[in-house]
């Protein structure tokens, strides 16, 4: 659990960073968290690299990830799968919210 609550903490911290950048370049500060919530679940690349590396021995005879991992692994999928698409459907309808008139036509 402590391994996905820092993972949320680095990522959260990155934001307010990420929003100056884009206001700098005419973007809405809800833009780059529209972006990263969109990115979050990477399901499919940790899906295919966890059980690879589980099967995976070292010369001592000791999986890369023990059981422990395992099951962190797997509730980070289940978290950030079910996060995303959470805070991307609240930040999106902000974006539109954000833009001017003129923008918008």
């Amino acid at each position: 659990m402590a391994h996905l609550i820092e993972f949320l903490r680095s990522h959260a911290v990155a934001l307010p960073t990420l929003a100056k950048f884009a206001m700098a370049f005419g973007y809405s500060p809800i833009a780059p968290m529209t972006i990263w919530s969109l990115t979050l679940p990477q399901v499919a690349a940790t899906l295919a690299a966890t059980p690879v590396a589980f099967d995976t021995f070292n010369p001592a005879h000791q999986r890369l990830i023990d059981g422990r991992l395992l099951n962190v692994v797997i509730l980070l999928m289940l978290t950030t799968s079910v996060l995303g698409p959470v805070l991307t459907e609240r930040f999106t309808p902000r974006i539109f919210a954000d833009l001017k008139p003129a923008q918008a036509a």
